[in-house]
C-alpha cells in the first residue's frame, strides 16, 4: 500500500519530468511544510533527491521551482554529493550553478 506523501513524491516527479511546472507549483504550494520537506528529502530510483534529478537532467525551471519551495542546496544524495556537485560534475548552464549558489546563501 502506498501512502499519500509516496503518491504525492511520484506525481511531483511526473510533472516535473514533463515540464508541467503550473501543476507542480500548485502541487507544493498545497503541501504543509513537513509534507513538503519529506518530498524533499526522498530518493528517486537513481538514488537522488528531487533536487539532485533535475540538476544532472540540466531542468533550470524544475530547479528553481525546488528551491523556492524550500529543496535545500545542502542535501545529500545516496553518494554523498552536494547538488552543487552534480552540476559542476555534469557541466551545465551557469544558470543552475547561479540558483544553487543563490539559494544557498538565504
Amino acid at each position: 500500500m502506498t501512502t499519500k506523501s509516496s503518491c504525492d513524491f511520484n506525481r511531483l516527479m511526473y510533472l516535473l519530468d514533463t515540464n508541467n511546472l503550473d501543476e507542480a507549483r500548485l502541487l507544493l504550494k498545497r503541501q504543509t511544510l513537513l509534507v513538503q520537506n519529506n518530498l524533499f528529502d526522498r530518493f528517486d530510483d537513481d538514488n537522488n533527491t528531487l533536487l539532485h534529478r533535475y540538476v544532472v537532467r540540466n531542468q533550470e525551471d524544475a530547479v528553481h521551482l525546488l528551491l523556492e519551495h524550500g529543496a535545500s542546496v545542502y542535501s545529500i544524495n545516496k553518494y554523498g554529493w552536494l547538488p552543487i556537485h552534480l552540476a559542476a560534475y555534469c557541466g551545465h548552464n551557469r544558470t543552475i550553478l547561479k540558483y544553487l549558489i543563490e539559494f544557498g546563501k538565504r
